[in-house]
């Protein structure tokens, strides 16, 4: 298991608990294990083993602009807004992004509701 791999296994032990998520971390088509909140995923180690979570897009642009990520492009040249790679060196504290992620998918369903 990677650091990425272990240090995202922490992620998922700790938010497990969290309203609408799901038992534990699958596969998927965009990355090699995801968590799902309200059935969308929210975070992952993408296909390349690195750290990727969904956030709004203006906290994706603060943490691209203060050098912690960046933007997630699943094709070079198509970057995606709401989706950030985090800095693998660990500038960024993974456990405080993670629930802003679920907060974020939480609201995204009650509006759409």
């Amino acid at each position: 298991m990677t650091s990425v791999e272990h240090r995202f296994s922490q992620i998922v032990n700790v938010l497990l608990p969290a309203p609408g998520l799901p038992r534990g971390a699958g596969n998927n088509g965009l990355g090699s294990k995801a968590l799902r909140s309200h059935g969308k995923i929210v975070t992952m180690v993408n296909s390349s083993g690195e750290f990727t979570i969904k956030l709004p897009r203006i906290r994706v642009y603060e943490l691209v602009a203060a050098d912690l990520g960046r933007r997630f492009e699943p094709r070079t040249g198509c970057p995606m807004k709401e989706w950030l790679v985090v800095d693998a060196q660990g500038h960024c504290d993974w456990l405080v992004l993670a629930p802003e992620a679920i907060a974020f998918a939480t609201e995204a369903k009650r509006r759409a509701a």
